[in-house]
């Protein structure tokens, strides 16, 4: 009886497994298709002629650059795009409010430490660079100001803000980590803060009046911003060489003020500091790019000044700082639209670096496509509602290029002729404050045809 249980059980097994076996071998794909009308068959396609890629270079939008996480500074001098200055204003707050100082104080020295963030800089590292800190003469604010009636809800690439034109100090530099050179030694034993820095020597008398102000007990943010409506930070024009960019990191840059103050225990004189710092939640800051493409290549200039879709056959170019971007349209969507039953599976742009890889000044790492409608207002495509990892935009070292779905976004396009209406553009991700930029092979560059910025789509019919 054993023997016969056994002998059923492995038998069970043995023609489960070669029922299995035997299905595997059926395509699946053919699957149904003896019980499908044949009217009801699905034709997938791969086309990537019929929707032509038709593009030119213009100039950004001003972008709004408020209390962004990186404080830019630097100038660069490129003969592709021309001449661009960046500089960063910003309110600098307590520390703590009500501070107590000691007893007869007695003022030391004053340095700004500008901190660098984890990216300290962008453009050729052997730039010698002179920065200038100076005093703002008017207040930075957001919202409604009480006295002119006006609503600030941000600051711009291309604001501005008065200033005394005499600097508080200056400072001639190379991009070099723990520049320790005008900074007191117990500072940086006082301090957790590792991060690499630059330190930029302030007046004496700015320091003395800082000084004063904080020795009153009493005084709070709201009086200080009063006293000190802020600093700014800008450097000297680049013209000899390309220049860099520089990326200062707002929770590592900070004004110290260095004093010294009668110890009552030992009845002798003690160093302290007091830390003045830009409060990344409170302290409204902003970069400020000034860009000049009289000094740009020819080709972009043209670009900028005809509008005109030809022009941008050969090259085109994407710079960040409120520089240019890419407005985008395709010849051939009304012939799918006369397809009537199609569904887009895959839509994919692919736009090919027109310059060689260079690690030590990389070109535009991610890009995002969004539409202008007719009323101005700025939308984010469809796909990029899904996020930038599946959207892409993403730059590819390995194919020097970029690739980006806009699946859904031709998909709605097709159903709806109003959106021919829309513009849709590329541009940097991070425009307002990374400086890496691009040049692009175009929509037909000569002896460039398999590098020409094209759109494959994949699409079924039924």
């Amino acid at each position: 009886m054993k023997y016969t249980r056994n002998y059923l059980f492995w038998f069970a097994i043995a023609s489960i497994s070669t029922i299995l076996l035997t299905a595997c071998h059926k395509d699946p794909s053919r699957v149904g298709f003896n019980i499908q009308p044949g009217s009801d068959n699905i034709e997938l396609y791969g086309d990537s002629t019929t929707v032509v890629f038709v593009s030119y270079t213009v100039e950004h939008d001003s972008l709004a650059t408020t209390n962004m996480s990186t404080l830019v500074v630097g100038s660069i001098n490129d003969p592709i795009f021309g001449s661009t200055q960046a500089a960063f204003n910003a309110q600098f707050r307590l520390s703590r409010i009500n501070p107590y100082l000691g007893r007869d104080v007695s003022f030391d020295s004053i340095c700004l430490h500008l901190g660098y963030s984890s990216t300290p800089q962008w453009g050729d590292a052997t730039t010698e660079m002179t920065a200038y800190v100076y005093r703002l003469t008017d207040s930075l604010w957001l919202n409604s100001d009480d006295t002119a009636g006006d609503v600030r809800d941000a600051y711009y690439a291309t604001s501005t803000v008065l200033y005394d034109r005499v600097p508080l100090g200056s400072k001639t530099f190379l991009d070099q980590p723990s520049d320790s050179t005008d900074t007191k030694r117990f500072w940086l034993k006082r301090t957790s803060d590792v991060s690499s820095y630059v330190s930029i020597p302030l007046s004496e008398t700015f320091g003395k009046e800082l000084l004063s102000s904080v020795s009153d007990s009493t005084i709070g943010n709201d009086d200080f911003l009063k006293i000190l409506y802020g600093l700014r930070v800008d450097v000297d024009s680049i013209s000899s060489s390309f220049g860099k960019m520089l990326y200062f990191n707002p929770d590592s840059t900070k004004l110290v003020l260095y004093y010294n103050y009668l110890n009552t225990n030992t009845n002798e004189r003690a160093d302290s500091i007091y830390t003045f710092i830009i409060d990344k939640s409170r302290s409204i800051r902003f970069n400020e790019y000034r860009t000049d493409y009289s000094t740009a290549c020819d080709e972009l200039q043209k670009q900028l000044a005809s509008s005109s879709p030809a022009s941008g056959n050969q090259k085109l170019y994407l710079q960040p700082f409120s520089g240019v971007r890419i407005k985008v349209n395709f010849d051939g969507i009304e012939k799918l639209r006369e397809k009537k039953n199609i569904v887009i599976n895959e839509a994919k742009l692919y736009l090919n670096n027109a310059e060689p890889y260079n690690k030590d000044m990389l070109p535009v790492q991610q890009f995002a496509v969004y539409t202008v409608n007719t009323s101005g207002k700025t939308v984010l495509t469809p796909d990029a509602e899904l996020g930038m990892t599946y959207m892409g935009g993403k730059f590819n070292s390995g194919k020097n290029r970029y690739e980006t779905r806009i699946t859904r976004y031709l998909q709605r396009r097709i159903l709806d002729p109003s959106m021919d209406n829309d513009n849709l553009y590329i541009s940097i991700s991070g425009a307002s404050f990374n400086a890496n930029r691009v040049v692009l092979f175009g929509n037909d560059p000569d002896d460039e045809n398999d590098k020409k910025a094209k759109i494959r789509i994949l699409y079924s019919e039924y």
